[in-house]
């Protein structure tokens, strides 16, 4: 009877360590997904490149530790109809076609997954049209930067709090001693009684 009993309690404590295991569990996934829900979301990006004679690229300003992700190209209405539009990127001194439009027909290309750069690549677009060229897309804050400016925040308040603790001991340092009178420290002040050195000098003279 007794072994019946261990095994059931046994068992009664493997399921209720399971339990605690899927709550805890539960619990880290909503931490997860509330994360997620307050990360910074994409922002809108956009530039126009202009008609270009002598085919000099037009350069693309990035902010810094952003992601910047191309998603669609489209002509605007001042390109004569029927001419054929060849749009190029040049990254990081490497010019590849991007894609090529005519009016009327294919005005505007969607690029699917997109061109994604980051802020330290040197990006340029220009087109062979007569008209201006719109190329837009979103910039997304790098994950490792979110991180970063979290643990940049809780640095600045340990070197704060370590800063306050170095100040304390400074002053302390610069305090003066207390004066403590001599019968809290136990001691007597012994008077008019001559010692036995004293005595005998006397006795000399």
């Amino acid at each position: 009877l007794s072994s019946d009993i261990l095994v059931v309690y046994l068992s009664q404590q493997v399921l209720v360590f399971l339990s605690v295991v899927l709550i805890l569990s539960h619990l880290i996934g909503t931490m997860d997904g509330l994360e997620n829900d307050f990360a910074i979301p994409p922002s809108f990006w956009g530039m126009s490149i202009p008609s270009s004679s002598s085919g000099s690229f037009t350069s693309c300003d990035q902010e810094e530790g952003f992601t910047t992700q191309v998603s669609n190209v489209a002509l605007e209405d001042d390109f004569k109809k029927g001419e054929r539009v060849v749009v190029w990127i040049e990254c990081n001194g490497e010019k590849h076609v991007l894609c090529t439009l005519i009016p009327g027909q294919t005005d505007q290309f969607s690029l699917g997954g997109g061109v994604v750069f980051g802020d330290l690549d040197e990006v340029a677009f220009r087109h062979t049209g007569t008209g201006t060229v719109h190329i837009t897309g979103f910039c997304t804050l790098e994950p490792s930067l979110m991180n970063y400016d979290d643990e940049d925040s809780e640095d600045d308040d340990d070197e704060d709090s370590g800063d306050d603790d170095d100040d304390d001991s400074d002053d302390d340092d610069d305090q003066p001693p207390i004066a403590v009178p001599m019968k809290q420290l136990g001691m007597k002040q012994i008077k008019g009684k001559p010692s036995k050195d004293d005595s005998d000098d006397d006795d000399d003279n």
